[in-house]
Order: structure tokens, then C-alpha cells, then sequence
């Protein structure tokens, strides 16, 4: 038979018990029913209840009306830090590669943030065999990491609205912002080097007639199947911009040796 261990904590009292209020009891109580080689157990068919009288889990703490909550306190070097840790107990049937042990960590050594910092909050899991996954990471100048690649041996992506994102951020649906910054690799400019042979426009509408798009350029049903990298799209319509600007120039060229025949004709 199972019982429920209510411990209630009042400012100048070591504990009290709903039913069991000597001293001498208690004690009584915690020798028979815990292993004699172990410390710190509670019977295993039990509850306890910090707060409450009706402990409905193992561990059931009750507030009340009031603001409270658990702490737990460290201090130390870098190499000291708090966890709480969710872990598989039988991994005889686990699938290999798998998570069996998340943790959440309070640390100062920054594991999985890239080196030491003043505290953070780290979420990670630890596989069969070693390796790491470090899902959500919180540092102390206020930013937050998802899906670090440091120190893991997967990284991982980010999706929002769906269950498979193929990529670091999937997201279905729209994305709000005000501005957005796409590093690249590669810009158009190479458009107006010495070397760039530039398509002449007998070129370009034999091109069209045949393709239905601009050379270089994605086709609608590429783009209906595979989306756009908007870098690299970017870059294409300057590199069009650019041609376009080069035919420009070519055609004003070409416009003011016409009228300047058209002058001298006349005169």
C-alpha cells in the first residue's frame, strides 16, 4: 500500500505532517518505509506534496494563491552548471542515432553557444553511443540560438507550421518583416567588365522565340517546383538590368551617328 508524503515548510518550524506530528513518529515513518542502502528515497508507490495534502503526481507542489516556485542555486566555475534531465531508462529496443536524454542546462561555460558566457540556458540531448543535439539555446546578452551547430554532431532545422522542414528555416505561411538581409557570394557587376560578351538582340529575341524567358533566368515551371532563392534572383534581375542599360547606351550610340548623317546630309 502506497502512501502520499505531504511536507509543509513554515518560517521557524522544521516541518509538520497532516497525520504524523511527533517527531519521533516521523522518524519512525522514514526508517520502514525507505531502503536502509538508500538516502533521500521515497516510497515508490507514494506521491509527494509541497503545498497540498493531495500530491496527484510524484511530485506535486501547490502555490496557492501566491507567487512561488522552485530554485536551484550554483555557483562555481565554468565547469559548474545545473540540469534537469528527462531520460529513457531501457535502450534495449531504441532506434540507434536517436535522442534518449534531454537536458535542460544552467551553465557558464557556453557548450553549445560557442565558449564561455556569464549564464545560459541551454536545451540539448544526448544520443546512444555520443553526440549531441542542441535544439534552443539562451545567452545572456539576450539572444536566443535554434539549432546550434556547435559542439553537436547534428544540427538540425527550424520549422514553423509544419512537421518536415527541409531547410534551416521552413515556414508555411507568411513572414512579416521590415527589412531583410540575404548575404551572396556573387553580384551582377562582372556585366560591365571588358570580358562580358553581351548577347547582341537578334540573339536575345531568337532566345525568347524558343525558351519564352530571358536567358540565365529561371522558367515558370522551375519556379513553380523548386520556389526562388531570392539572392540569386536578385542578382539575375541586376545582371538583366545591367544588359538592358548596356543596350541603352549602345542604341544611343547608334542613334546619334544616325542623326549626325541626318546633319550632315542636309547640309
Amino acid at each position: 500500500m502506497g502512501y502520499n508524503v505531504c511536507l509543509y515548510f513554515k518560517p521557524n518550524t522544521l516541518y509538520t505532517m497532516k497525520k504524523f506530528v511527533n517527531p519521533f513518529l516521523l522518524f519512525l515513518l522514514c526508517c520502514t518505509s525507505l531502503n536502509a542502502l538508500a538516502q533521500n528515497h521515497f516510497p515508490g508507490t507514494g506521491n509527494v506534496g509541497i503545498g497540498t495534502t493531495a500530491p496527484v503526481n510524484k511530485l506535486t507542489i501547490d502555490n496557492g494563491a501566491t507567487r512561488d516556485g522552485l530554485t536551484i542555486l550554483s555557483d562555481g566555475s565554468n565547469v559548474v552548471y545545473s540540469d534537469i534531465n528527462f531520460r529513457v531508462k531501457d535502450l534495449s529496443a531504441f532506434p540507434a542515432g536517436n535522442v534518449h536524454n534531454w537536458v535542460i542546462s544552467h551553465r557558464k561555460d557556453g557548450y553549445f553557444s560557442g565558449g564561455p558566457t556569464l549564464s545560459s540556458l541551454e536545451f540539448y540531448g544526448s544520443r546512444p553511443g555520443g553526440g549531441y543535439v542542441a535544439p534552443l539555446v539562451f545567452e545572456a546578452n539576450g539572444d536566443v540560438i535554434l539549432a546550434s551547430p556547435y559542439a553537436v554532431s547534428r544540427s538540425g532545422n527550424v520549422g514553423i507550421g509544419l512537421l518536415n522542414p527541409q531547410y534551416k528555416l521552413t515556414v508555411a505561411g507568411t513572414i512579416g518583416a521590415r527589412k531583410m538581409k540575404v548575404t551572396q557570394e556573387t553580384w551582377a557587376d562582372f556585366v560591365f567588365g571588358p570580358e562580358y560578351q553581351l548577347p547582341s538582340l537578334q540573339e536575345l529575341d531568337a532566345y525568347i522565340k524558343v525558351h519564352q524567358h530571358l536567358p540565365d533566368m529561371p522558367s515558370e515551371s522551375e519556379v513553380l517546383a523548386d520556389g526562388l532563392d531570392l539572392g540569386e534572383m536578385n542578382r539575375k534581375l541586376l545582371q538583366k538590368v545591367e544588359e538592358l542599360t548596356l543596350y541603352i547606351i549602345e542604341q544611343d550610340k547608334r542613334i546619334k551617328v544616325l542623326e549626325s548623317r541626318s546633319v550632315a546630309g542636309k547640309d
